[in-house]
């Protein structure tokens, strides 16, 4: 596993550089409605691709993991081609109704945005549902290399697209929104025809039925994550203004390397979990859990931490603020991924994806609610604040809920305590900030608090790479 997960790290490292390299760079051009415009395209195509998809990938994942396990690789083939092809036709009916309604729809959601912005959304969207859903099957099938040339490829042509469509556009933004859509249609292409040989050319309502029976029941809580992820954003934009949608997409593009972190540990994670699950081999997932929630808290401490100088050296004043948003969303990264790291897996890999309903809606509802009396008065905060505390209702739900279904025997208490272990340095971070105490002597005050954390929790499991590597290697 250490090897796939240095070409997910590679992959993220990289990602992470040019994300800075990026922002470093755009915004030179870019206002901050402008970031706030390119995060409300992003948003709608998201949506409206996701929605769209009735769980399949996922459940062509699950099956492709099942096929290996059956040997009948040639039964996922006809599953995937099945899927795949009614995904496109699912994609090109709404596509006719928002051609022809492009203005009604404008005018219902009320944002700045004109017709052919939403259009344009939508086919990104479509695109990027294609590419996420072959990259997703690279994954399990742990090509950890390919992604690695996929996922460095795709973000390198984005940026330097962007960039040289800068010089051709009097607003900035739509640079961006064509690269984006460009890009996607690119990478969309050449991975269907990197993995054709997943799809054999026979349409199987058979299968469909068999994926549809796998993902409904899981479909709820996938328009609820949809909606947990995007209401606050659209009503941050609607009730302030797009320019506080900016500032959250500025602070998210830095406080989400935490998230590109925990995401290439994840693509590594979920394949050895699946496969440690079919061994019976439980002792072996809680110790990999616990390996990486430790990398992972340090990761977040130091983003957090430094995240201050990230923005000095980045951008200019008008995006200082900032630095105040940073640590609070890596804290509600942290919390959300110690619950779902080990409940997700376990629910999906013991078939019972309706045990995330209740989760999801409660945590939708207090989202909503948190959002709806927080965001008015507090702006950027209040969706922060929402998103900590709905992810926390949601994380103990899926998480007890996991348990029932496939016990793992890690104590809920642990993870609180690993929770509010890290509370304590964020909140020991704002009163760095309130002390002000100058650059250099909180620059010296920030390492000395994230060694301590190195110290106080080291274990000899984390750190010695001999024996993790004899741990591993008995898979």
């Amino acid at each position: 596993m250490i090897r796939k997960i240095s070409h997910y790290g590679i992959s993220s490292i990289y990602n992470s550089i040019l994300g800075i390299l990026s922002i470093f760079i755009l915004t030179k051009f870019y206002t901050i409605n402008d970031f706030g415009k390119v995060a409300m395209f992003i948003l709608v195509g998201n949506v409206l691709g996701n929605v769209l998809t009735f769980g399949l990938g996922s459940a062509t994942i699950r099956f492709y993991f099942e096929s290996l396990k059956k040997n009948n690789f040639e039964n996922f083939r006809k599953l995937n081609y099945s899927n795949f092809l009614i995904l496109l036709i699912l994609f090109i009916i709404p596509f006719i109704i928002i051609y022809n309604l492009q203005d009604f729809f404008v005018d219902l959601i009320k944002f700045e945005i004109t017709a052919n912005f939403l259009l344009i959304a939508y086919i990104y969207g479509i695109l990027n549902t294609i590419y996420l859903y072959f990259l997703n099957l690279i994954i399990a099938q742990k090509k950890s290399k390919n992604f690695l040339f996929f996922s460095i490829s795709y973000s390198t042509l984005n940026i330097f697209l962007t960039i040289f469509l800068i010089f051709f556009y009097k607003e900035n933004y739509i640079s961006r929104i064509y690269s984006l859509v460009i890009v996607n249609f690119i990478f969309s292409l050449i991975i269907l025809i990197y993995l054709f040989d997943t799809l054999k050319l026979k349409f199987s309502l058979k299968s469909v039925i068999k994926s549809l029976k796998f993902s409904l029941p899981g479909y709820p809580s996938t328009l609820m994550g949809i909606a947990h992820n995007n209401f606050d954003k659209s009503f941050l934009a609607l009730v302030k203004d797009i320019g506080a949608l900016g500032i959250l997409d500025i602070s998210n593009k830095i406080a989400l390397m935490s998230k590109m972190f925990i995401d290439f540990i994840i693509q590594a994670w979920i394949p050895e979990f699946m496969t440690n699950a079919n061994n019976n081999k439980k002792d072996l997932i809680v110790l990999n859990y616990n390996q990486i929630i430790y990398y992972f808290t340090i990761f977040i401490l130091s983003l957090s931490f430094f995240s201050e100088e990230i923005i000095i050296l980045l951008t200019s004043k008008e995006f200082y603020v900032a630095k105040y948003y940073i640590p609070l969303i890596c804290l509600s990264v942290f919390i959300n991924h110690s619950f779902t790291l080990i409940s997700k897996p376990s629910i999906t890999y013991a078939k019972k994806l309706q045990k995330l309903i209740i989760p999801d809606a409660l945590s939708l509802s207090v989202n909503i609610f948190l959002n709806i009396i927080l965001i008015p008065k507090y702006g950027v905060l209040g969706v922060i604040f929402s998103l900590i505390f709905s992810g926390l209702v949601s994380g103990i739900l899926t998480f007890l809920a996991s348990q029932k279904v496939y016990q793992l025997g890690i104590p809920f208490k642990q993870i609180i305590i690993k929770i509010i272990i890290v509370i304590f340095y964020i909140l020991a971070l704002y009163l760095l900030f309130i002390l002000n105490a100058g650059l250099i002597l909180n620059f010296l005050l920030k390492i000395l608090l994230i060694s301590s954390f190195c110290l106080f929790f080291f274990k000899k499991e984390y750190f010695n790479k001999k024996y993790l590597n004899f741990k591993i290697l008995k898979i």
